[in-house]
């Protein structure tokens, strides 16, 4: 359901290759100092570092990050849905650890009286 998280693994990857912050990576893509980028030259940037998505994945990516739906990704809003994934991902992984610790969860023991 989730595959734009994805691209934001590839991103979260190409900045600790990188030894780049969000906000340095973001403010990379920001051209013109504005503190906005749009979404052709987010697509531009994912291009150029090899992270391929289909166009209804990179638009749902889009949808999720320009939480103000004015077309413009901010660097605010970037960090934001950085965070979220991250929150995202370690939830998952929280729930995988406690379904792994509890093997006989939801099995009943039989038990000689």
């Amino acid at each position: 359901a989730n595959r734009h998280n994805r691209v934001w693994e590839d991103i979260n990857a190409y900045m600790a290759k990188n030894h780049t912050t969000a906000k340095a990576f973001m403010q990379s893509l920001d051209y013109n100092g504005d503190g906005q980028i749009n979404a052709l030259m987010l697509g531009r940037a994912l291009d150029k570092m090899g992270i391929s998505t289909s166009r209804v994945d990179f638009n749902e990516l889009i949808n999720i990050v320009d939480t103000n739906g004015d077309g413009l990704l901010s660097i605010n809003e970037f960090l934001q849905a950085l965070r979220k994934n991250k929150q995202q991902k370690a939830r998952q992984r929280n729930t995988t650890l406690t379904t792994e610790n509890t093997p006989n969860e939801g099995k009943t023991e039989k038990r000689n009286p």
